[in-house]
């Protein structure tokens, strides 16, 4: 699916990086549960 980066509090989990590699593991194990902020 496709990897949606914004702001939304839906766990009020908040992860900010601009690692996008790093970005990408979280999202697959937490799918819809992580919330990321792009630092760039």
């Amino acid at each position: 699916h496709e990897v949606n980066i914004y702001v939304r509090p839906i766990t009020g989990i908040t992860i900010v990086t601009s690692d996008v590699t790093y970005l990408m593991k979280i999202v697959e194990y937490h799918d819809r549960d992580i919330e990321a902020v792009p630092t760039a």
